[in-house]
């Protein structure tokens, strides 16, 4: 186990402490639990992400290019 230091201020600190305690749990469950929230949270895709993935899936909207320099240029990343 690694240790972790952030800076907040006075008052969330507080929060934290009566939330935690209110609750019969530490403030190291309750960060471990909010990261974990927070990553499942960024893995479930967006409205745009399935539209996109659905097009795909149907074969619509999808560009063919003869060389990945070809697209490069297409996407201005070279």
């Amino acid at each position: 186990m690694t240790r972790l230091s952030i800076d907040i201020p006075n008052e969330l600190h507080h929060f934290l402490k009566v939330h935690t305690a209110h609750k019969n749990d530490t403030i190291m469950n309750f960060v471990r639990e909010a990261i974990y929230h927070k990553i499942a949270q960024e893995k479930v895709l967006n409205a745009e992400s399935i539209k996109i993935l659905e097009e795909s899936a149907k074969g619509l909207n999808i560009n063919k290019y003869s060389a990945y320099k070809e697209m490069y240029k297409k996407l201005n990343l070279i």
